[in-house]
């Protein structure tokens, strides 16, 4: 994978990553290929591409299911105010992620896939498309990453059967190598601060 070379301006970059957004999005949508990995080490960067992800999907006029947690949400929520307009936030459904992966009191795959499946469900019957961008953050478990494998395994089939386009979003520095793999193989594409790669 290679890295980038040069220093970049954080402003420019911001531009840059719309762009690449957008044409991401539009490429997926036809692909129906919208499983996406982000492996994240900068968190400026992190919140910069979440913005432009759901920028870039609101304006496309989708609605937005987002995990996050309450620190990244206050951040986010901040840089939309400046690009989108009242009734556009309206698209976005904000939940905390703990609340969301720990509903049950632990990471349960099963209990995930029917929440989400809930979820979406919930928005289509407005018939329009939804777009999802989780933040997947998990307590110190035993056999977590097991369970983080076979709920990206299943979640992959829902978002290929139902079109989605779908942002699973991890710490680059809580991964070990073997989850990193896992994750490569169940998602489409390898999302990282700075590039896009698209997986086999």
């Amino acid at each position: 994978m290679k890295e980038l070379q040069q220093p970049f301006n954080r402003e420019e970059r911001r531009w840059e990553m719309n762009d690449q957004m957008l044409h991401l999005m539009k490429n997926l949508k036809e692909t129906n290929k919208g499983h996406i990995f982000y492996e994240y080490k900068d968190e400026d960067l992190y919140i910069q591409n979440a913005v432009s992800f759901i920028v870039t999907a609101v304006k496309s006029g989708s609605h937005i299911l987002l995990l996050e947690n309450d620190r990244n949400i206050r951040l986010i929520n901040r840089k939309l105010k400046d690009r989108l307009s009242e009734k556009e936030i309206e698209r976005i459904h904000f939940t905390n992620n703990f609340d969301f992966y720990y509903a049950n009191g632990n990471f349960h795959p099963q209990t995930l896939l029917e929440y989400f499946s809930e979820r979406v469900r919930a928005l289509e019957t407005k018939e329009i498309s939804v777009c999802s961008w989780g933040l997947i953050e998990w307590r110190d478990e035993d056999d977590i990453s097991q369970q983080i494998e076979e709920y990206e395994r299943e979640v992959n089939k829902i978002i290929e059967e139902k079109g989605l386009l779908s942002v699973c979003a991890y710490a680059a520095d809580r991964l070990s190598d073997s989850l990193r793999q896992a994750l490569i193989r169940s998602h489409g594409v390898l999302l990282t601060d700075e590039e896009v790669f698209y997986l086999p």
